[in-house]
């Protein structure tokens, strides 16, 4: 049965691709490197992180902080362009930096939108869950109240 199920995913993954530019050419270089199995398992694993709100959240502020240094590199590029395009060392610096932290979230791009629709499911239960909440505190409360009544008028 496992040599079956061995020839199965070869060709699952023959069928799919898992050589760069064939059918995953929107995944990372390391996801596509490696078989079907294991880039099953890094998406899962990168999944398992961005449900997380704090992850969530520290994406955000390194895509935020992301953003507002190209803004500053659009701004210093136009700024060198009217300087007659002589790019100085630290400007260099700043858009290597810039591209190094594009080429780590890239590979979010793809999995934001499920991820984003999701976190909004996952709100509303939560919210339901708080209405929920509520409720039975204020059936517990009740509940109480009545019990303090029947003592009374048992006494």
């Amino acid at each position: 049965k496992t040599a079956e199920l061995d020839e199965r995913i070869a060709a699952l993954e023959k069928l799919v691709g898992t050589a760069h530019g064939q059918n995953f050419e929107d995944l990372s270089i390391s996801i596509t490197n490696t078989n079907l199995i294991a880039a099953v398992d890094k998406l899962d694993q990168h999944m398992q992180m961005l449900a997380q709100p704090r992850h969530l959240e520290s994406v955000s502020r390194k895509a935020k902080t992301l953003v507002g240094e190209l803004e500053k590199v659009n701004e210093l590029k136009s700024k060198e362009f009217m300087n007659g395009g002589v790019i100085d060392y630290d400007t260099k610096e700043r858009i290597n930096y810039l591209f190094a932290l594009l080429d780590k979230v890239d590979p979010l791009i793809s999995i934001a939108p499920a991820l984003v629709n999701r976190l909004k499911s996952l709100q509303q239960l939560h919210q339901e869950a708080a209405v929920f909440s509520d409720t039975i505190k204020m059936i517990s409360d009740e509940q109480n109240k009545i019990r303090d009544e029947v003592k009374s008028l048992n006494e």
